[in-house]
């Protein structure tokens, strides 16, 4: 875990400023913002600049990053001008601590998930996971908040933080490269809900699970009236939506996605699932 070492008020001149820049090369750190920059600069120029907040990790080899801070030393430098700041170092011991104190940095602009998750991706213990898109890690990451480690999700389940959920995504590795392989298929399809099911579905029976999704990508080669031409309808509009990333929209395309799987399981071919009709949420057959 990260150790705060260093804590203490200094004035930042400008060759300073240019200094903790150098150590910017933190590969989760995001792009800096040119309007943030200006903004800042010209608090400095007017004597209405606040005390800044920067703060570095350190490395067992030495190495040392710029956490939080990177805005406030760029319009240092631009304005030729020295300004006081609130400076931590911490201790890091593993490139873990290193992008868990920077998810810890939500201050004034929080970071996003994707902020979050980038600074994750290429320290996976998984290497696998190392390629597979942001977009899929983020959707993967909620699906399994959700999810957890059965095959029935707790909707009701507190938030983690952003770190914590991207540490589940090391932690469930193949079902995050399941996630990836459908999502070159169904794209904007794969929301939450669905990458729920589709988890569960890969939980229950991989082998049945491989046979039900892969004939849900055939679309039209599909014969009308079974589960997979069904649900590949369903999958085909809901990429055409404005997703709706509420608690109400998971529900129902959890429930769509494994209605259509439990009559695949079944050997039932129905017209219509009555999603309104469930008070539950539906088990997962096998």
């Amino acid at each position: 875990m990260y150790k705060l070492v260093v804590a203490r008020q200094i004035d930042v001149a400008p060759h300073k400023a240019e200094s903790l820049i150098r150590l910017n090369t933190f590969q989760g750190q995001r792009p800096m913002s040119p309007r943030v920059i200006n903004t800042y600069a010209n608090l400095m120029l007017t004597d209405r600049f606040r005390v800044a907040e920067i703060a570095v990790a350190v490395m067992p080899d030495g190495t040392q990053y710029l956490m939080n801070g990177q805005h406030t030393c760029q319009s240092g430098i631009m304005a030729k001008k020295t300004f006081k700041a609130s400076y931590q170092e911490y201790s890091c011991e593993t490139d873990q601590d290193l992008w868990m104190l920077f998810g810890s940095f939500d201050v004034h602009r929080a970071r996003s998930e994707s902020n979050i998750m980038k600074a994750a991706r290429g320290l996976f213990e998984n290497e696998e996971l190392n390629a597979v898109p942001l977009r899929v890690l983020q959707v993967s990451a909620s699906a399994l908040l959700y999810l957890g480690s059965g095959m029935t999700p707790n909707f009701a389940t507190r938030a983690l933080t952003k770190v914590d959920k991207a540490s589940l995504v090391d932690k469930h590795k193949e079902d995050v490269l399941i996630t990836h392989e459908y999502c070159s298929h169904f794209g904007k399809s794969m929301q939450v809900g669905v990458v729920i099911a589709l988890m569960a579905t890969f939980r229950k029976n991989p082998g049945k699970a491989r046979v039900f999704w892969d004939r849900v990508i055939l679309g039209d080669k599909l014969e009308r009236g079974t589960p997979q031409y069904a649900l590949n309808h369903f999958l085909y509009a809901l990429a055409g939506k404005v997703p709706n990333g509420g608690m109400s929209g998971h529900i129902t395309r959890y429930k769509t996605c494994v209605a259509w799987w439990n009559s695949f399981i079944d050997g039932t071919n129905r017209s219509v699932v009555k999603i309104k009709a469930m008070k539950t949420l539906p088990e997962v057959y096998g």
